[in-house]
């Protein structure tokens, strides 16, 4: 399976996760060699703290979340991953995602 194949399923599940408010979904995905979260977290630490943070835009969330994706004005390698609901102005949960080599590196914002 090439890097950009393993890269797309892994962006979809993700995304999914987000969508469903179902972490255990990106879990399997999260311990792959192709995901590095941010140096303040252990992958352990970002899955715990991506949870809670679903948990809670569950509560708040109204009708469906969707995403937005923007792309950096950092470099062409980062882009923001935004989840809105149908009436909150701002997301409820914000990741920063930057694509450099085989690797997807993760970073979510607490608020």
């Amino acid at each position: 399976m090439s890097t950009n194949s393993v890269h797309k399923t892994i962006l979809e599940e993700f995304v999914a996760a987000n969508i469903t408010f179902d972490p255990d979904r990106f879990l399997p995905y999260l311990n792959t060699e192709y995901v590095v979260v941010s140096a303040s977290w252990q992958k352990e630490d970002f899955y715990d703290f991506f949870s809670k943070m679903l948990c809670c835009a569950q509560e708040r969330v109204v009708g469906d979340m969707y995403p937005k994706i923007i792309k950096s004005n950092l470099d062409d390698f980062t882009y923001e991953y935004n989840f809105y609901d149908q009436t909150h102005l701002y997301s409820l949960i914000t990741f920063e995602l930057k694509f450099l080599d085989d690797k997807i590196y993760f970073e979510i914002y607490p608020f």
